[in-house]
């Protein structure tokens, strides 16, 4: 086991402690938090990958062609240019994953009803990982402009734009394009989301779709390998189960339980169907590759998909509240119990405390932290 760093627990808990104080505050609160963010965890040599890409950005700065160094071109081409105008390894890691991450929360906090408490998951689900994913990070940033111009604006073109940007970053962007795909398909047969997301993605028949992507995630396991060997020349990484693979499951019964009991706006429906899709692809493939890159682009959809379900439930309820007094006779049965959303709500939270603490103690390489500033 490894040491936790106490201000890895403070953080995150000054920020939970705020989103329940920031009535009015809000917007002060966003900027000095993300800089805050920045200056904690940016300014740090955390990571599993610094060494990694310590070493990239050397080969770059050696003159090395693009095309014998690791990674897609649009991230070298950038790195080139910040070598050339002699910017350190560290100055190129401060300003490259600020611009990630201000973009990243620039279309999060236009889809967000609670942006403090997108700040919290994305502090306990997925900081120790970011902290060092250059690539994938500006990625998760074009990809969350993706689905706002999809889902709020219905502007294709941009959202296409964003889709490109976000493959020449790194591959596993192609996610994007699913997404796209997936509301036209529903746009064009006329298919309701909300029915979708109760149908088929939700009750026995998530059950039934669930079982067979863990029974495919077995025989993979133990044949599949093989066959992944002759189309890529090596085996691939595998996990039969895991903690993540486990917490990933409750969350998402957590979430199905959510959208079953109540009735949701159609950008919520449709958040769902596609974020179950990539969890569906999650638990039926046992290898690394997948499971640490190209669903992770979807999984972080947490930080805006539950503060969406949670806001918006308890706004249903008090519409129901209200609609009650005026017909005190009549009686009305509620479209959603505020009991539950708080219930859902602590249970999720907790999640993500026990998947936070759990990577800390458990997973080498993203200690010991180091600072730049005061070591």
């Amino acid at each position: 086991m490894y040491p936790i760093v106490p201000l890895f627990i403070i953080f995150p808990l000054l920020i939970m402690v705020l989103a329940f104080m920031a009535k009015g505050k809000e917007k002060a609160l966003k900027i000095i938090i993300f800089w805050a963010f920045i200056f904690i965890f940016i300014f740090s040599e955390t990571g599993a990958d610094f060494e990694s890409y310590r070493q990239i950005y050397t080969a770059v700065q050696s003159g090395r062609p693009l095309n014998d160094i690791h990674g897609e071109i649009a991230f070298l081409f950038i790195m080139r240019i910040f070598s050339n105008f002699g910017f350190s390894y560290y100055a190129f890691r401060v300003i490259f994953v600020t611009i990630a991450l201000f973009i990243l929360f620039y279309f999060a906090n236009k889809i967000t009803p609670s942006p403090l408490f997108t700040f919290l998951i994305l502090m306990l689900g997925y900081i120790l990982y970011m902290t060092t994913i250059y690539r994938q990070l500006m990625t998760m940033a074009m990809l969350f402009g993706l689905f706002y111009y999809v889902l709020y604006k219905k502007n294709y073109i941009k959202a296409m734009i964003c889709a490109i940007l976000a493959i020449l970053f790194h591959i596993s962007g192609v996610i994007g394009l699913a997404f796209i795909f997936l509301h036209l398909f529903f746009k064009l047969f006329n298919i309701r989301s909300d029915a979708a997301s109760k149908k088929y993605f939700n009750g026995l028949s998530m059950f039934i779709l669930l079982t067979l992507a863990f029974c495919f995630r077995i025989f993979i396991y133990f044949y599949g390998s093989r066959f992944f060997y002759s189309f890529v020349g090596f085996y691939p990484e595998t996990v039969l189960f895991s903690v993540g693979v486990l917490s990933r499951l409750v969350l998402l019964c957590l979430v199905a339980w959510q959208i079953k009991q109540g009735n949701f706006s159609e950008k919520i429906n449709i958040l769902y169907c596609f974020y179950f899709l990539s969890l569906f692809v999650y638990f039926a493939f046992p290898f690394e590759l997948i499971m640490g890159r190209l669903t992770n682009n979807a999984r972080i959809l947490d930080i805006i998909f539950i503060p969406l379900i949670i806001v918006e439930a308890i706004k249903n309820n008090k519409v129901t509240a209200n609609t009650r007094k005026k017909h005190k006779r009549i009686l009305l049965k509620p479209n959603y119990n505020k009991t539950r959303a708080i219930v859902a709500s602590i249970a999720i939270f907790g999640i993500y405390w026990s998947m936070y603490i759990y990577q800390m103690l458990m997973q080498g390489g993203y200690y010991p932290f180091v600072h730049f500033i005061f070591g």
